[in-house]
């Protein structure tokens, strides 16, 4: 969780002073993490195919407000390991986190391998892992693979499209700049909102 979701680290900083003057708030919110994190960790400790917390996803929120308490010379480390977060999981936005496992298999790389190795962790893979989906999604006939659906699937045929919305438009008839355009203008009425709540006094 701590290589996906680096803002965690500061949530554990942040503990100390409700637990002095809101002990009950305190201890619920680490009661309920560490009760997740028991829990899932006895059926499958690494949390199985998956990137980030996965299971622990619940504890978050409570977690992060942890990181509100923090003195403000804090704020910039936040800042930080957020961006550090979102370039470590961007990948996946247009990506299958499945398809670097699946590779690691190909190459007879162990599972372990990526568990504990640096060198074959996940995370320093997953731009080129991604990187390498977008040039088969390029070079792949998307409407082929809508047609196969529920037929015996090639092996890793799904593993080389863009797993985002916009990219599937072609296959019915619609072309891939429409949905590009129509990302691009939800991407930028997003900022705009934030940025315009941001002002709000």
């Amino acid at each position: 969780m701590l290589w996906y979701c680096p803002p965690v680290i500061l949530a554990f900083l942040g503990f100390y002073k409700p637990l002095k003057t809101k002990p009950l708030e305190a201890l619920t919110i680490i009661t309920v993490f560490l009760g997740l994190l028991l829990i899932y960790s006895g059926a499958w400790w690494a949390g199985g195919w998956a990137w980030g917390p996965r299971y622990l996803l619940p504890a978050l929120p409570g977690l992060f407000a942890l990181t509100a308490l923090l003195k403000k010379h804090w704020r910039n480390v936040l800042i930080a390991l957020t961006v550090i977060g979102f370039i470590v999981n961007a990948p996946t936005m247009v990506s299958f986190y499945q398809r670097y496992y699946v590779e690691m298999n190909e190459q007879k790389i162990s599972r372990e391998a990526s568990l504990w190795s640096l060198e074959h962790a996940p995370f320093r893979h997953s731009w080129y892992t991604a990187s390498g989906q977008i040039r088969d999604a390029l070079n792949s006939n998307l409407k082929d693979v809508v047609d196969s659906a529920g037929k015996p699937e090639k092996r890793g045929e799904t593993l080389r499209i863009v797993s985002v919305w916009w990219w599937m438009l072609p296959a019915v008839g619609i072309p891939l700049w429409v949905g590009g355009l129509l990302a691009l203008l939800l991407v930028g009425a997003g900022i705009g909102i934030i940025s315009a709540g941001a002002f709000v006094k």
